[in-house]
C-alpha cells in the first residue's frame, strides 16, 4: 500500500480541504466546528499539510481560526521546516510573519 493511500485513509474532510487548497471548504467545515487541532497517524496537523503543499492562504485561514501553526509531526518536523524543504518560501515567510500574532 502506498503512503499516499494510507494518508488518505486516515484523512478527514478538513485535512483534505487543507491538502488541496480549498479555502471555502476549510471555512465551511470550521463553521460546522471541525476539529482544527486534529492530527493524523503521523502527527501532521492541517497546518502541516497546508505548509507541505504550499498553500499560504490556507495557513492564513488556519491562523485566523487559532490553529497551531507550529506543531511538529511525530518526526519533529515543523510546518515551516517542511515548507522550506519543499521550496515554499512564501509559506515560510507567512509563518514567520504570523508567529506570535493572536
Amino acid at each position: 500500500m502506498c503512503t499516499f493511500f494510507v494518508s488518505l485513509v486516515f484523512s478527514t474532510p478538513f485535512f483534505l480541504a487543507c491538502k488541496y487548497g480549498h479555502g471555502n471548504i476549510v471555512t465551511l467545515l470550521h463553521e460546522y466546528e471541525a476539529d482544527i487541532h486534529q492530527t493524523d497517524h503521523m502527527g501532521k496537523t492541517p497546518a502541516w499539510i497546508a505548509a507541505f503543499e504550499g498553500y499560504e492562504g490556507i495557513i492564513r485561514l488556519l491562523h485566523e481560526y487559532e490553529a497551531d501553526l507550529y506543531q511538529a509531526n511525530n518526526f519533529n518536523k515543523k510546518p515551516s521546516q517542511i515548507a522550506s524543504q519543499k521550496g515554499h518560501q512564501n509559506v515560510v515567510e507567512v509563518l514567520r510573519e504570523l508567529q506570535g500574532r493572536w
